[in-house]
Parts: C-alpha cells; sequence; structure tokens
C-alpha cells in the first residue's frame, strides 16, 4: 500500500536531483546554439540550421519550440 508520506518523499527527491542537476551555463549556451539556429534560418542555411537545432534537442530535450522547429524543417 502507498503511503502519503512515501509519496512526498519521493516527491522531494525529485526536486533535490531535479537542482542538483541545473546548469545555467549549459542553459544558456544551449540558448545561443538556438539563436544561431534562427539566424541561419533567415540567411537560408537550413543545413547549419537542422544541425544545430539537433544539437538543442539533444542538449534539451524538454525544449519544445526547438523540437517543433526541427520537426517542420522534415528532411
Amino acid at each position: 500500500m502507498l503511503r502519503l508520506a512515501d509519496v512526498y518523499a519521493a516527491q522531494e527527491q525529485l526536486v533535490r536531483e531535479s537542482i542538483a542537476s541545473y546548469d545555467p551555463l549549459a542553459m544558456m549556451t544551449t540558448g545561443a546554439k538556438y539563436a544561431r539556429a534562427l539566424d541561419a534560418k533567415d540567411r537560408k542555411g537550413r543545413a547549419t540550421q537542422k544541425r544545430l537545432l539537433i544539437e538543442v534537442v539533444k542538449e534539451q530535450l524538454e525544449f519544445k519550440l526547438a523540437q517543433f522547429d526541427l520537426l517542420t524543417l522534415g528532411d
């Protein structure tokens, strides 16, 4: 039987692990890479844009906008 105290303990552990893995420098780097991908799009550099978007999505799996941009590129 699952106890409420166990749920709270698991939630607290998840928060601790999330905070420990937070790396603002990596997020800034990923953001800069995404900005370069958008710049490549403006300059019609499709190959560069796709390469950068793939890197961004690998680095930040939850970056939904980058995922969408990558999907709209197609093959």
